[in-house]
C-alpha cells in the first residue's frame, strides 16, 4: 500500500502514491499487482494508463 495526503487530488499525487506502493510490494511472488481506484480524471489519463501498464498492474475502478 502507498499513501500520501494533499488538499486536492492531482496526477503527481496519484503517480507518487503508485510508485510508493510498487517499491514496497512489487514484484510479488506471482508477478501480479492489483489497483482499485475511483473514476477520477487522473486515473483515466494516458500517463496513468502507461504507468500502470509499465508496471504490469491490473486496474479496477468503482462504478
Amino acid at each position: 500500500m502507498g499513501y500520501q495526503t494533499s488538499i486536492r487530488p492531482t496526477m503527481d499525487l496519484a503517480e507518487h502514491t503508485l510508485l510508493q506502493a510498487c517499491e514496497k510490494h512489487y514484484p510479488r511472488a506471482d508477478g501480479s499487482l492489483a489497483l482499485h481506484s475511483d473514476r477520477g480524471v487522473h486515473y483515466r489519463g494516458r500517463a496513468w494508463l502507461g504507468l500502470t501498464a509499465k508496471h504490469n498492474i491490473a486496474r479496477f475502478m468503482s462504478k
